[in-house]
């Protein structure tokens, strides 16, 4: 396991999620969880001083920068970027604050980039995560010659999108960067793209010594779904950015910064004990929680829909959560979606409507009441932080067959009527939800992760019906193969391969064909990976893996009778 990246790592405590039930998977949840407060193993973690430091460094540039712009009346962009959920994040980051900062400031300085555009916010573009040039591109768009700020997001240090826009804002225009993953730098990925001459471990050694670089990578162990970084890694993430731009925030208000290093210390690890408790709430409810994951199973293994609907930050992350499953596990894009009332006006104020671009962008109420009428094998959460909102949108509501609803507030709220989970005594600090939105996630990612797993797309703790959408997926679907059937490496990919064309002959023009061209015919393919670990058993040809798929859906018990 030498210098394997920790966010690809099994965890061994999630060993056997795929045949825990309800309660023993939320068990194993709140194990691999606690590590984001406790750390892992030997490396260093949220709360030790070499990445309080390094924050504390970040915070101080921020906060000078941006008092500077306020003298100069000189505007400086804070671009968040990152692909996929790293890319969602950024996103959130970027909304969560913009009100507050525009009012001390005048004009709002976040932004955010993702790649493949804002499409990916609803769905993954398949290897848009790969291209640093128009990482570099889009960034330089998105400056237009201003000073900036880049806050790069990759969990695991191999977007190359974002390794392009480091590379330019550290050595080429000699910004200030700061860079949010969850590995030691040394372990980022060292294959190269197909349009750039670095990797982005080579990108990580040659600016990881510059003054205006600066690395927020604590570990905090493998994910509980091998490589599911929209899980620990994305909550997480949301700790950092949430935590750094609060306390700049707190700092202009106040026009008083923290001094030293040890009064800054103290204040975040206050912060970083209320996210605890926040995280310890979640799993308190964890009889009540059982019975919302597993009637979500169950409507998503008999082929029914989830749906999220929710206000604010709630709505928000509705929406992200539903995007993240296509690609973690091969679902269908309309398996599971989110909605708020107004749509993109209030999941991205600052984005564009997409809703023209096909009925998977309309996120709207009024589409949902057209989804709604065609269906009606459909699990539909809806989650507010007050019941007048429940009141508001009562007309609609009370149209919903099946409707589970969770109550999410930090104040006592009578007369809410009967509510499925109720999540309170997160204290969120004035009007910004860090703490609530954290444990929104942690229930969000439990339901579909739950879900996914209970419909058979996860063997052991590994996912084996991913999208390979992208580079990094590529690779990590050779590995799954190699260490599920124990095989070879050119093994494994020729089994990919068959089962991305659709052929046990392997043709010459396809052995050939950049990995590119294979990610690109990947796409809409269904159960490419299940079909591919068959295939590499030498116990099956393709119609017959096929087949015995149609009969036994959950690959583990395929596995164990042949084995």
């Amino acid at each position: 396991m030498k210098n394997l990246s920790i966010t690809e790592r099994a965890n061994e405590l999630s060993f056997d999620i795929d045949i825990s039930n309800e309660i023993e998977f939320l068990r194993i949840l709140r194990q691999t969880d606690s590590q984001i407060f406790a750390g892992y193993l030997r490396f260093p973690g949220l709360k030790d001083d070499i990445f309080i430091q390094n924050l504390f460094k970040a915070y101080k540039i921020l906060f000078q920068k941006l008092i500077q712009s306020k003298r100069n009346k000189k505007q400086i962009k804070i671009i968040f970027t990152g692909a996929g959920t790293s890319g969602r994040l950024s996103m959130l980051a970027a909304e969560l604050f913009k009100d507050d900062y525009e009012r001390i400031l005048g004009y709002n300085p976040l932004d955010f980039l993702i790649a493949g555009s804002n499409l990916a916010l609803i769905k993954a573009q398949e290897g848009a995560e790969d291209d640093p040039l128009m990482g570099i591109k889009e960034l330089e768009n998105k400056i237009q010659n201003l000073d900036y700020i880049l806050i790069g997001i990759t969990c695991g240090f191999s977007a190359n999108y974002v390794g392009g826009q480091l590379y330019k804002t550290v050595i080429e225009d000699k910004q200030n960067a700061f860079l949010i993953g969850f590995n030691p730098l040394d372990f980022a990925r060292k294959i190269k793209p197909e349009n750039w001459d670095k990797s982005f471990f080579d990108t990580i050694n040659t600016i990881k010594n510059k003054e205006n670089f600066t690395p927020l990578n604590p570990v905090i162990g493998p994910e509980p779904i091998t490589g599911s970084t929209r899980m620990k890694s994305g909550t997480t993430t949301k700790i950092i950015t949430d935590s750094l731009l609060y306390l700049v925030l707190e700092s202009l208000k106040n026009n008083n910064p923290y001094k030293n290093y040890n009064e800054f210390k103290e204040r975040f690890l206050k912060l970083l004990t209320e996210y605890y408790c926040a995280y310890d709430n979640v799993y308190k409810n964890i009889d009540n929680l059982a019975k919302l994951i597993k009637n979500a199973g169950t409507i998503l293994r008999n082929y029914g829909n989830i749906y999220y609907l929710g206000e604010s930050f709630a709505g928000q992350l509705g929406i992200i959560d539903a995007s993240e499953c296509p690609p973690t596990y091969g679902a269908g894009y309309h398996d599971v979606r989110g909605f708020m009332k107004n749509g993109w006006a209030d999941f991205c104020s600052s984005a564009q409507d997409l809703s023209h671009i096909d009925n998977l962008y309309d996120i709207s109420f009024n589409n949902l009441k057209n989804i709604i009428a065609k269906n009606h094998n459909d699990y539909i959460i809806f989650i507010t932080g007050t019941a007048e909102y429940f009141n508001r949108n009562k007309d609609l509501f009370s149209s919903l067959k099946n409707i589970k609803k969770i109550l999410l507030t930090d104040t006592n709220i009578d007369n809410i009527g009967e509510y499925d989970f109720v999540l309170n005594n997160c204290h969120d600090i004035k009007d910004i939800p860090i703490f609530t939105s954290i444990a929104t996630k942690l229930i969000f990612n439990a339901i579909t992760t739950f879900a996914h797993v209970f419909k058979g797309k996860v063997y052991k703790n590994r996912m084996i019906d991913l999208r390979i959408s992208n580079n990094k997926l590529y690779y990590r679907s050779i590995n799954i193969i190699k260490d599920i059937v124990d095989t070879d490496e050119q093994t494994a990919e020729l089994s990919i391969l068959k089962a991305i064309y659709d052929t046990d002959s392997l043709t010459d023009s396809i052995l050939k064909a950049p990995i590119s061209k294979h990610i690109l015919i990947s796409t809409d393919k269904e159960k490419v990976i299940p079909t591919a670990l068959l295939l590499a058993t030498g116990e099956f040809d393709l119609k017959k893996a096929k087949q015995k798929l149609k009969e036994i859906p959950i690959i583990r018990n395929i596995i164990e009778i042949i084995s």
